[in-house]
């Protein structure tokens, strides 16, 4: 029992995670899957909290977790989150219970083993997760979609870019908005010593504020894979939106570099302000 509340607990989080497009830190997920398991196993282990209705400790468990993993700023944010793992909890727990339930019935040799356990939880998760990137994919993401067409040092580029809706990443002077696109995507437009002093703040993106010849913007971020960083800027000749019927020619655009994925579905390489859509001048 303390076997399966340690594999649930972890479990949830994990699909929880996926479901909701997060980033997925490992270390980062066991200590708060953990936290959830823990709480789980003290429910069942310690006289004091076995007088508490069940009902009430299996709703409050999550809530850490939670917390510790996503930090929702507002109430609607950690609402949402919550709704979605207990959903997730729910699902996998009625799914589980019933495969295991039948499973007695058609496997003579069936005895509730950890191995049963384990490839019924991982084949759930899967079905769970598939399920909801193809329906995102299909139905949510293709309204959201943009070729855009970079240009850059006499180059051209092509990249699928993700309209952003959450995006307020503005240059600190000039107030300009920030088209954010990878390193791997734009690198063959660079030049090599761009390529070079890029590479160079990898690790430590301190340096940007220390290199004589830096960039043009350096772009502080909050989000986007980690706590906070900088963001290595250049300005483009322009780019140019396709959609449909859309062609949409923004100039001098300020672009933000980032090393790490930008979006959980890594065909998109750019994330679009929404200020390139809505305003007409730019």
């Amino acid at each position: 029992m303390v076997f399966n509340k340690l594999y649930n607990g972890h479990y949830y989080i994990f699909i929880t995670t996926m479901i909701l497009n997060k980033p997925l830190y490992i270390k980062k997920h066991l200590i708060g899957g953990g936290i959830a398991a823990l709480l789980y196993c003290m429910l069942l282990l310690l006289p004091v909290l076995q007088h508490l209705p069940y009902s009430i400790c299996t709703l409050i468990v999550p809530v850490i977790s939670i917390l510790y993993l996503y930090k929702p700023i507002k109430l609607k944010s950690f609402i949402k989150y919550y709704m979605i793992s207990m959903g997730v909890a729910a699902l996998i727990g009625g799914m589980s219970f019933t495969i295991l339930y039948q499973l007695q019935y058609y496997i003579p040799t069936y005895k509730g083993s950890t191995g049963y356990i384990l490839m019924i939880g991982v084949c759930i998760g899967g079905i769970i997760y598939f399920a909801f990137y193809a329906l995102r994919k299909r139905l949510v993401m293709p309204h959201f979609e943009y070729d855009l067409e970079i240009h850059y040092c006499g180059k051209i580029g092509h990249v699928l870019g993700l309209l952003d809706t959450g995006n307020m990443l503005y240059t600190p002077i000039g107030h300009r908005p920030v088209l954010v696109v990878t390193y791997d995507a734009i690198k063959e437009m660079l030049t090599e010593e761009e390529c070079k002093n890029i590479e160079s703040c990898y690790n430590d993106m301190g340096k940007l504020l220390q290199m004589e010849n830096g960039p043009k913007y350096i772009i502080p971020f909050h989000s986007m894979g980690c706590e906070e960083g900088l963001l290595w800027g250049i300005v483009s000749e322009c780019i140019i939106l396709h959609k449909g019927t859309l062609d949409k020619e923004i100039p001098k655009c300020v672009i933000g570099i980032a090393f790490e994925k930008i979006c959980g579905d890594r065909m998109y390489k750019a994330l679009i302000h929404p200020d390139f859509i809505i305003r007409e001048g730019e």
